[in-house]
């Protein structure tokens, strides 16, 4: 004859029956939840990029986790949501920053390598300065008088040695564009150097729209009067 056991009792005050406590809470209200803290973690680093994409996903995730008390952590997983997507921000704007920096030091590195040529013309290294140009001052100022303004920077100052950047003021900008300040090292001595950028420049074409030494640019060299006429 077979023999009936009968059902378990029921729970009792703080035991556990199916997951929920005799309380009716969760058996993990106390526990935190992974992915609220890991989210939290992750929007606080997000500054370093690919950590505020994590912070956004793990935060989403607490939130589910930590509904009606399932787990502890509901505040840090909501915080991580807003803080990722501001250091995201943050990421963005310092790394296109960088990329902009980074391209725009390349130029004067190259500034110096045509300056410091000293077995190419005038007319040499003015051609090879209009690559680096913009638009306007290409259209602005003619070959010659680029090569003019060559040769006057080669007559006071002798060959250029090399280019420095100023550490004291080495980057400006403003609605009228962007600026670096140098100096160069010439046979006769140093002298400060400023190359400007034309404002429209961008990441992917960042042009020369002036470049003074010692205070004299191409653009003074264009600027003699023109010649009256005879009455």
């Amino acid at each position: 004859m077979t023999q009936f056991q009968s059902p378990p009792p029921p729970p009792q005050f703080g035991g556990t029956y199916g997951g929920i406590s005799a309380t009716g809470r969760p058996i993990n209200a106390n526990q935190w939840s992974k992915a609220a803290v890991a989210g939290f973690v992750c929007s606080l680093l997000g500054c370093l990029g690919i950590p505020a994409i994590l912070g956004l996903i793990l935060g989403i995730v607490g939130i589910a986790n930590t509904r009606r008390g399932a787990r502890r952590g509901l505040g840090l997983a909501i915080a991580a949501i807003p803080i990722s997507l501001a250091t995201a921000v943050v990421s963005v704007v310092a790394g296109l920053t960088i990329l902009f920096a980074s391209k725009l030091m390349k130029v004067p590195d190259r500034v110096e390598q045509i300056l410091k040529a000293e077995q190419m013309s005038a007319e040499g290294v003015a051609a090879e300065l209009r690559v680096l140009t913009s638009a306007e001052f290409n259209q602005s100022i003619s070959s010659e008088r680029l090569g003019e303004w060559i040769e006057e920077v080669r007559t006071k100052h002798g060959a250029l040695k090399k280019l420095f950047v100023d550490t004291n003021r080495p980057f400006d900008a403003s609605s009228a564009g962007a600026e670096i300040h140098m100096f160069g090292r010439f046979v006769n001595g140093n002298v400060p150097v400023v190359i400007r950028f034309a404002p429209e420049s961008g990441l992917n074409s960042i042009r020369i729209a002036d470049i003074d030494i010692d205070g004299v640019s191409p653009r003074d060299t264009s600027a003699s009067p023109e010649p009256e006429p005879t009455p």
